[in-house]
């Protein structure tokens, strides 16, 4: 009897993502629609891109991570990387508490048009986005690609009020859903996505009592969103957060969806201090995955970050990265590279689909205050960390240098931290501590 090369392939097992869904090894035969595959770029749902066209001069923004340090360390910092080709810049910490002095030394020589200022968050973020609003419209900026980290989860909601109030008029998002500590402690794709939703749901009804409608909320707010280090799980993860912003605002009543504003940013939980280089391929995977899913901001961390902020040069060669996709790569050839794609189109939709779900079960329990209150979502994030760490000590997932092909273990283990709300700061590489790490 002959072989049936078909019914091979279907009896082999399906590798299937942490959260359950199948990536399989055959999809549709023929090209999708435009229709099938989200509309086209520039339009809601907003699947194929944000934007129908992207600027040849500055298709994103390619945000560097300023060190902290004293006001004269971060404008040294701040001009090295935008004369080496960084677009945006994040302020440290620490800018929240500077005075006016302090600001004139660190951002002494920085041209605020053109450059993307992304603030960090805190409660004391609307005084310092007040004064850099102020140098912004002196130098007739127009705060396009700013982030003024205003989280309504960390910040009440007289304050988000304020600085949306002192936004308007410019381009800059004032509200941020930022997705990084769930990442960080332990969150899979379909739950990080669920939890920006209720991010977003949760401003909605805290921003109500200001008065503010959801068609202001939504043009004021950008998403936070950490890459995979699957390269195809980046791009999945930004079309599908597109899908389900278009989804969330329609439910919202939004006679016209605005476009979402997305900031895809390195997963520090995959950094790895064993074999540090390694991290610049996981960097590189991340820029491409940015790009291709569509992202409008790009940050991405230094190769030996795992121990801390990174070095000056680990800072350049991930700003390298970055500009060697932007200008080397070719992916602005066309609109949407992964438009069309059945393996993608599909994941894309069973990953909103399974977010979606998610985000219903969310909002039954009380919402993401409530669950980050009684310690229910940290049970939850607990046991997809377990799960992973499962996964990573066996070998189903792979950490090159770590448990594959693994370099000699580091003298000194990175000390452990917390984020927001006491949740953990993990990395992958500790699961394979001890269980298979060793070669």
């Amino acid at each position: 009897m002959g072989r049936n090369p078909g019914a091979e392939r279907a009896q082999q097992p399906e590798h299937r993502t942490l959260e359950g869904l199948a990536i399989r090894a055959l999809y549709a035969p023929n090209p999708l629609s435009d229709e099938s595959s989200g509309g086209a770029p520039g339009r809601a749902p907003f699947v194929r891109g944000s934007r129908a066209e992207r600027n040849p001069l500055c298709p994103w923004w390619i945000v560097s991570t300023l060190p902290s340090g004293a006001p004269e360390e971060v404008n040294a910092a701040a001009l090295d990387e935008l004369e080496g080709g960084a677009s945006g810049l994040r302020l440290p910490i620490e800018a929240a508490a500077w005075s006016e002095a302090e600001l004139d030394r660190a951002l002494r020589g920085v041209m605020l048009a053109g450059v993307a200022l992304h603030l960090p968050a805190g409660e004391a973020s609307p005084a310092l986005a007040q004064r850099l609003l102020a140098r912004a419209a002196a130098e007739s900026a127009d705060g396009a690609g700013w982030c003024l980290g205003m989280d309504p989860l960390r910040a009440s909601a007289s304050l988000c009020a304020a600085a949306l109030t002192k936004a308007r008029g410019t381009q800059a998002r004032a509200l941020l859903a930022d997705a990084s500590p769930f990442h960080e402690a332990g969150a899979h794709a379909s739950l990080e996505l669920a939890l920006l939703l209720a991010a977003t749901a949760h401003a909605l009804r805290v921003l109500e009592t200001q008065s503010l409608a959801p068609e202001q909320v939504f043009d004021a707010l950008a998403w936070r969103i950490p890459m995979e280090r699957e390269f195809f799980g980046g791009v999945v993860k930004l079309r599908a957060a597109r899908l389900l912003w278009s989804t969330l605002a329609h439910g919202c009543g939004l006679a016209t969806i605005p476009s979402p504003y997305l900031h895809a940013c390195g997963s520090r939980r995959t950094l790895t201090q064993r074999d540090p280089h390694t991290n610049l391929v996981r960097a590189t995977v991340h820029a491409a995955a940015a790009a291709v899913g569509g992202a409008d901001a790009i940050s991405l961390l230094a190769f030996d970050a795992a121990e801390g902020e990174g070095s000056s040069l680990g800072r350049r060669l991930a700003r390298n990265v970055a500009l060697v996709v932007e200008h080397e790569a070719r992916l602005l050839d066309v609109a949407d590279p992964a438009g069309g794609s059945a393996h993608v189109e599909e994941r894309t939709r069973e990953l909103a689909a399974a977010a979606w779900e998610e985000f219903q079960r969310i909002e039954c329990a009380g919402g993401l205050a409530v669950l980050l209150a009684d310690g229910r979502l940290r049970v939850q994030l607990d046991a997809a960390w377990e799960r992973r760490s499962d996964r990573l000590a066996v070998g189903e997932d792979v950490l090159v240098g770590v448990n594959l092909q693994p370099a000699p273990a580091p003298e000194r283990a990175v000390a452990a931290q917390t984020g927001p709300w006491g949740l953990p700061c993990r990395r992958e590489e500790e699961a394979c501590s001890g269980r298979g790490g060793e070669a």
